[in-house]
């Protein structure tokens, strides 16, 4: 799937909480996703290379 604005694309994870058995694992959920939304804002993957001669 991609993210309209961006055209990246994104991973999409549909859960029924109602059915969850462990409810503070689907707690984890939420925090790990903020983490990894967090170090991808402040991550640099491609990095211009640029050369004096």
């Amino acid at each position: 799937m991609r993210y309209r604005s961006t055209n990246h694309y994104v991973a999409v994870k549909r859960m029924n909480i109602f059915k969850q058995q462990r409810r503070e694992l689907l707690f984890n959920e939420v925090v790990d996703a903020r983490e990894l939304l967090a170090f991808h804002s402040c991550t640099v993957l491609f990095r211009p290379i640029i050369s004096v001669l």
